[in-house]
C-alpha cells in the first residue's frame, strides 16, 4: 500500500480531492488502456466482507474514491486507535470521534482528503469528456434511468458523445 491510500475493512482508497480525481480519470480514458473507478460507500465495504470476488473488484480497480462521510472517519477512526490494544480506550476514542466530527468537521479529513461522491466525480467526468472528445458509456440503475441521464448530459454538455447505455446489472 501506497503513501497515497489507506485501507478501510481490506478495501483500498486512493487519498484523492474531486478535482485530482476527474484528473486521473481523463488520463486513463485517453491512455486507452482499459480500466475503471469504483466508488466504495459503507454498505458497498460491508458487502465486500461477505463478498471476496466483489473486495477484489473493488482492490483492483485504477481509483476507489470515499464516497460518504463514513468512510472519511472510518479512517481517522482506524489512524487514532492503530496503537491502541485496550478495547476500552478504542471505544473511548470512538465515542470522542463521532462527536468531535460534529463540532469539528474537519476532524475526519485528515487521512482522506474529501468526500468524492460518484455522482459529483460522473459529473465532472463528462464535463471534461465533452471538451476533450472522449466517450461515454451509461451502465446501470433501474430501466429507463441510464437513458434520461443520457437526454441530460447530452442538453448540458452539448459536444458529449454518450456511445450506449445500459439499465440494471450487466450479470444477475
Amino acid at each position: 500500500m501506497s503513501e497515497n491510500t489507506v485501507k478501510v475493512l481490506k478495501i483500498r482508497f486512493n487519498k484523492v480531492t474531486l478535482k485530482e480525481a476527474t484528473e486521473i480519470a481523463v488520463k486513463l480514458a485517453k491512455s486507452k488502456n482499459q480500466s475503471y473507478i469504483t466508488t466504495p460507500n459503507p454498505e458497498i465495504l460491508l458487502e465486500s466482507i461477505n463478498n471476496p470476488k466483489f473486495a477484489k473488484i473493488l482492490n483492483n480497480s485504477k481509483l476507489n474514491i470515499p464516497d460518504g462521510t463514513g468512510i472519511l472517519w472510518a479512517t481517522k477512526y482506524l489512524d487514532i486507535t492503530k496503537k491502541n490494544k485496550s478495547k476500552f480506550i478504542k471505544i473511548l476514542k470512538w465515542i470522542f470521534s463521532l462527536k468531535l466530527q460534529l463540532f469539528y468537521p474537519k476532524y475526519i479529513r485528515s487521512i482522506l482528503k474529501e468526500r468524492v461522491t460518484g455522482v459529483d466525480l460522473m459529473e465532472k467526468i463528462c464535463e471534461k469528456a465533452s471538451e476533450n472528445k472522449l466517450k461515454i458509456y451509461l451502465l446501470g440503475a433501474k430501466e429507463g434511468t441510464a437513458e434520461k441521464v443520457k437526454e441530460i448530459l447530452e442538453k448540458k454538455y452539448h459536444k458529449i458523445q454518450i456511445v450506449g447505455t445500459f439499465s440494471g446489472s450487466p450479470s444477475p
